[in-house]
């Protein structure tokens, strides 16, 4: 299995500090929940805080995801190390224990929300398995967060699995989404998380005209090849259960992604090969 440029370089090589020659690397944070019922999608809120001063005090740059974005579309130089934050599903806790933390140390960050599903439950078809009932942001709550610099995206109407759909429902799930969020904030919606990570291609025609960009959730890094509609991201669930954050930028990070990305591409085929057999 080939590894992407920027692992296999990190795996090879000593991380080059800011300045030298090297490659640049961008880690887009993914986190779900900041809770402490231990789910698959929750971080609990001592460890975010800790996650969170780990990473303002080290020499990784917090950018805008929209920042990252701009430079690979007008092909600018990444910084040598930089990281975007990010929010899928727009769970209350991200206003309530979150957001304080983001605005203690002053980072920007990302939160992908389900309009249509704003101010009920995270009641979706397909929730993972120990994932309990959990409130979502209220609109009051979002528009608060937006006036205070928080970005938003769109992470589709219902949080459906788009690659399920027909064509007409999968389109409207994706750009209905982006209307209802600009409505409710008056301003312009850039970027789109798919749900579930589960990529439809015949929508990628769609997602080019209505946004800027779209996140993924292939785990690795972001490099200056990367493609601005297939972001991969890491998912900081990973890190929900061990202290492997505060290593951020070191060989044992680079490892330990690098290791985590070919079991999800392992289990991956493994799963597809399973539903391929079922039919």
């Amino acid at each position: 299995m080939d590894l992407h440029p920027a692992t296999a370089a990190m795996l090879t090589s000593a991380w080059h500090p800011p300045g030298n020659a090297g490659v640049s690397v961008v880690l887009i944070l993914t986190y779900h929940s900041i809770d402490c019922s231990g789910s698959i999608i929750s971080t609990s809120p001592n460890r975010f805080h800790r996650q969170i001063r780990s990473l303002s005090e080290s020499a990784f740059e917090v950018l805008p995801l929209s920042e990252i974005v701009c430079r690979l579309e007008e092909k600018v130089a990444l910084p040598p190390r930089a990281a975007a934050i990010t929010f899928d599903d727009g769970y209350r806790n991200v206003y309530s224990a979150a957001w304080p933390v983001l605005s203690e140390n002053q980072l920007p960050a990302t939160v992908f929300l389900v309009p249509g599903l704003c101010g009920g439950k995270n009641e979706w078809v397909g929730q993972a398995a120990g994932v309990p009932p959990m409130n979502l942001l209220r609109w009051e709550e979002i528009a608060e967060m937006s006036r205070n610099g928080m970005d938003f995206g769109a992470h589709s109407m219902t949080h459906a699995d788009l690659s399920r759909l027909s064509p007409d429902r999968a389109r409207a799930e994706v750009v209905d989404s982006k209307s209802a969020v600009e409505d409710r904030l008056g301003r312009p919606v850039d970027f789109f998380a798919w749900p579930f990570g589960r990529v439809n291609h015949d929508l990628n025609g769609v997602i080019r005209e209505h946004f800027a960009g779209a996140i993924t959730v292939e785990m690795d890094y972001v490099t200056e090849q990367s493609n601005p509609y297939k972001l991969p991201r890491i998912d900081m669930y990973y890190f929900s259960r061990n202290e492997r954050f505060q290593g951020l930028g070191g060989r044992g990070f680079a490892r330990y992604i690098a290791f985590r990305r070919i079991l999800r591409s392992v289990r991956a085929r493994l799963s597809a090969a399973i539903t391929i057999g079922d039919i």
